[in-house]
């Protein structure tokens, strides 16, 4: 018998000493998931430890963008220009940076962790007892305003002049072809009501092979790789369509039939006009589309 309470003796204080262990690892979130473009967003990382965590010195956390493949580095906090990470922060609570919304999209925040630093070095394995990655909650950044002016209703062979009025607090970037001249259409992109669905209407095909042109040139013209790039819009712009677009369609050329393209006006119906932007100076990121209906009669 007095072996036996001995031994529940050891049981009851083994089991004491696991449960004041704690494991866990710290939190980072932000005050919300949605935001327009400007808002002040706060980024908070909550220790939820028993002991002081640590971050680098310099800048504590990366925000990343969302480019619809990836998550790439976008920005820091406090955004400190920095030739050395610093040496390691201390944190014992929590800790609250705030962050103002520069480009629209989506983004997280990411935190590099250590625990068991050496205050006087960098936060790093050579200088922790353990280090970790942590990220936040992801939230989305919109825009003030993109507005399409546009009629709801169009004669047959009306001339279509859409004014694109950029009402946001940032500028917007729109891809183009050069062809000598700069080709936003791009873009820009109508669809027509078909069967219950939008199926989309070719009204610029990249290096048109006109059928009407083959005997010009002696055939199909050859493509060229065109320049492309990304354009800065901080006001407005308009977009014309004089209502036609291009169909597939084959000719004869030197008693052969070649692939080609004819152009011809639309029929009466329901349409929409869709406008793609970016807000990435380089176009690089994924695209915001956004769209408004009109009828053709």
């Amino acid at each position: 018998m007095k072996l036996f309470f001995i031994l529940l003796i050891i049981l009851i204080f083994i089991g004491g000493c696991v449960q004041t262990e704690t494991i866990s690892e710290p939190i980072i979130t932000s005050n919300g998931n949605e935001f327009l473009y400007g808002d002040i967003i706060n980024v908070t990382l909550i220790n939820t430890m028993n002991e002081p965590v640590y971050l680098h010195g310099c800048n504590q956390f990366f925000i990343e963008r969302w480019t619809g493949e990836e998550w790439i580095g976008h920005s820091q906090l406090p955004n400190i220009a920095c030739f050395f990470i610093g040496t390691a922060k201390r944190v014992d609570k929590n800790l609250t940076l705030e962050y103002v919304t520069d480009s629209i999209g989506f983004f997280r925040v990411r935190a590099e962790y250590g625990i068991g630093c050496d205050e006087d070095e960098p936060v790093g394995p050579d200088y922790c007892r353990n280090t970790s990655v942590i990220y936040s909650n992801e939230f989305e950044v919109k825009a003030h305003g993109i507005v399409l002016d546009l009629k709801d209703s169009y004669n047959l062979g009306e001339e279509i002049i859409v004014n694109v009025s950029n009402d946001f607090l940032m500028p917007i970037y729109l891809e183009h072809r050069d062809y000598g001249y700069k080709d936003y259409n791009n873009s820009f992109g109508v669809y027509k009501l078909s069967n219950g669905s939008w199926e989309r209407v070719d009204i610029d095909v990249f290096c048109a092979c006109l059928c009407e042109k083959i005997h010009l040139y002696g055939g199909c013209p050859m493509c060229y790789i065109y320049a492309t790039g990304c354009d800065r819009f901080d006001k407005n712009m308009n977009f014309i369509w004089n209502q036609e677009f291009y169909y597939k369609d084959k000719a004869f050329f030197e008693g052969e039939q070649e692939d080609c393209f004819n152009l011809k006006n639309v029929e009466r119906g329901d349409y929409k006009l869709e406008f793609c932007y970016h807000s990435s100076s380089n176009c690089d990121d994924l695209p915001v589309c956004m769209s408004r209906e009109f009828e053709i009669n």
